[in-house]
């Protein structure tokens, strides 16, 4: 389940075939965290800590759609803005919550409180936690020292950063896997000339890839120059 900031209820999790251990293509480093991500401990709770595209939010989706015999509750920060404390209710109805990007609520003392107060809840009811952010608890400055205390506690993993070649097999991967097929060249051109931001350039790909599909022209260097204008 996932929670909705504009009527304030809880909805069906929505998710894609990005969004699962299966397509996560998992350098030689990310493999022990995919590990301990699936064999989860009930009660345990996870820090997972990375760069911008570094794998956080595929990993959280993940966890919440492989362990499908535990209620779940994903939070994402980006989307959501903030915590509401009716969050709080009916805690114990659930058995995995998943809290992304952190990191946001950096001089925000109320949503930490908040925060503060959903990992105690999750201990005191044995319910398993997944965060993330990008930086590692030690490193989180003007944070309320309890909380970052509890963050500490918890099993820490970075994630890799990614070297661009390594960013491009990941996007081939992603491309096959929905029928899109685009030379290797395309791919390092985008990172190369245009963004080297892996979502930025998944989606920038996509698009062309449907774009050179519909008007039934070859994806090659001189079209995608022209369509990324």
């Amino acid at each position: 389940m996932t929670f909705s900031r504009d009527d304030q209820q809880l909805l069906a999790f929505d998710h894609g075939i990005m969004t699962e251990f299966d397509n996560f293509i998992a350098l030689k480093a990310h493999q022990p965290i995919v590990n301990h991500l699936k064999n989860l401990n009930v009660g345990e709770h996870v820090y997972i800590f990375g760069e911008k595209s570094s794998g956080r939010s595929h990993l959280a989706k993940a966890m919440c759609v492989y362990h499908t015999n535990r209620r779940s509750l994903y939070l994402p920060l980006s989307e959501l803005k903030f915590l509401d404390k009716r969050m709080l209710e009916g805690i114990n109805q659930v058995d995995l919550i998943c809290v992304e990007d952190i990191d946001l609520l950096v001089d925000n003392p109320v949503q930490q409180v908040i925060l503060f107060d959903l990992i105690n809840l999750c201990k005191a009811y044995n319910v398993s936690m997944l965060i993330t952010a990008r930086f590692k608890p030690a490193n989180m400055d003007n944070w309320l020292p309890d909380l970052k205390t509890r963050l500490q506690a918890m099993c820490c993993w970075q994630l890799p950063q990614m070297m661009d070649d390594e960013k491009a097999i990941i996007l081939e991967f992603w491309l096959k896997k929905q029928n899109m097929f685009l030379e290797p060249e395309i791919i390092h051109y985008v990172f190369k000339n245009i963004t080297r931001d892996l979502k930025e350039s998944k989606d920038l790909l996509e698009s062309f890839a449907r774009h050179c599909m519909k008007i039934k022209k070859t994806p090659n260097i001189k079209a995608i120059k022209e369509y990324s204008g």
